[in-house]
């Protein structure tokens, strides 16, 4: 393979799709638009296929480094968090399907990315206000005027990515109907039935929990989703029902309200919609 790729977006997708076709003998760049990388964006988790194709780019070991990979995933009742099913993952999962599954921070995943990127490849603050296509290849527009030449360009600048409503024409994202409300706390704040490596899963009507462990182990991931959450009224939190206020949350009160709206955070969060979460005390469910 011996020809330019123009890559537009610095993100996940960008960068391994960088590092992919930089490996097939392409000539890459990647446009980025921020000027830095900051540490933003929540957890994810990352599967054995996922796993697998970054082991083959090289990146094994240094994904393993900022991943935690947990032993067993259970589900629980929301109501007194019962253990409705459990199962294992760890080595056994690892075992079976070739490769691990692993939690990561966003940033931490992103980082690793960016390392692996070879040197004047990433080109970051490079804002892409157009592509034009004809005979001889693509050109692509920066915003400080300048003009480069690539023969293929890969759109992996987001969910609003102009480029590829230019090409298949714009369209707008469809609510789902559900809220996720993401938060992060210390180890040392964790109560001791939910210190285990597991990925937790605790359901309930209308609403589930997702909790796993992240950096390195040192912080849990609580992210909460919500059915159709009632909207806030004056700037203020609406009050749990009874449902949330229910079995092991009814005294430890985890469902904390910002200024802005009904937010469900634990420890310190930030609220999906705008402003920032207060915590008034201990997460304890």
């Amino acid at each position: 393979m011996s020809f330019d790729v123009a890559i537009v977006g610095g993100g996940i997708g960008g960068l391994i799709a960088a590092r992919t076709l930089g490996d097939a003998g392409a000539r890459v760049r990647v446009y980025e638009s921020a000027p830095a990388f900051e540490r933003v964006g929540g957890a994810i988790q990352l599967g054995s296929n996922s796993l697998r194709l970054l082991g083959e780019l090289g990146l094994m070991d240094r994904v393993r480094a900022v991943g935690v990979r947990a032993e067993a995933m259970e589900y629980l009742r929301w109501q007194d968090c019962a253990t409705l099913m459990s199962s294992p993952m760890g080595a056994l999962a690892e075992a079976e399907f070739g490769a691990p599954i692993l939690n990561f921070l966003r940033a931490d995943l992103q980082d690793v990315l960016v390392s692996a990127t070879p040197p004047g490849v990433l080109r970051l603050g490079a804002r892409v206000s157009g592509v034009r296509q004809d005979a001889g290849g693509v050109s692509v527009s920066l915003a400080d005027g300048s003009v480069e030449r690539a023969d293929v360009v890969v759109a992996a600048d987001g969910i609003r990515s102009p480029i590829r409503a230019g090409l298949l024409g714009g369209d707008a994202p469809v609510y789902s109907g559900t809220v996720v409300y993401r938060g992060q706390v210390p180890r040392a704040q964790v109560p001791e039935r939910f210190q285990p490596n597991l990925n937790r899963y605790i359901l309930g009507g209308g609403r589930h929990v997702v909790m796993y462990w992240v950096d390195g182990g040192r912080a849990i991931s609580v992210n909460v989703a919500i059915q159709r959450p009632e909207p806030c009224r004056r700037g203020r939190a609406r009050r749990p029902g009874p449902a949330v206020a229910s079995g092991p949350w009814r005294r430890s009160r985890p469902w904390r309200g910002c200024a802005r709206c009904s937010c469900a955070t634990a420890g310190r969060a930030a609220c999906g919609r705008r402003g920032r979460a207060r915590s008034r005390r201990r997460w304890p469910p």
